[in-house]
């Protein structure tokens, strides 16, 4: 299935469950968020493999990508300015 949401003020989610693809897109900062308190996305975090943030967006969020540890990729685009702390936590196969 394909779930899609809010990620902060003018940023969105898109994942695709059939090929493990994350879409990040709008404008601005993306949310940050806490280990307790975790990004959409996190409900599958051990499915997600690659991941796109389209340019517009200018921060990723604190522990946004946490325990994605299967992700291998990530197209970070020159919009983003700063990564939040612990974005990649134990993103342990990302290259």
């Amino acid at each position: 299935p394909r779930i899609s949401g809010d990620c902060g003020k003018n940023v969105k989610y898109s994942f695709d469950d059939n090929n493990g693809n994350l879409t990040i897109s709008g404008s601005g900062p993306m949310a940050n968020y806490i280990y307790y308190s975790l990004a959409p996305w996190a409900q599958y975090s051990d499915c997600i493999i690659y991941t796109v943030i389209d340019g517009g967006v200018t921060t990723i969020g604190e522990y946004a990508f946490y325990q994605c540890t299967k992700m291998k990729s990530i197209i970070i685009p020159d919009s983003v300015s700063f990564i939040g702390k612990n974005a990649f936590f134990c993103c342990l196969n990302l290259s």
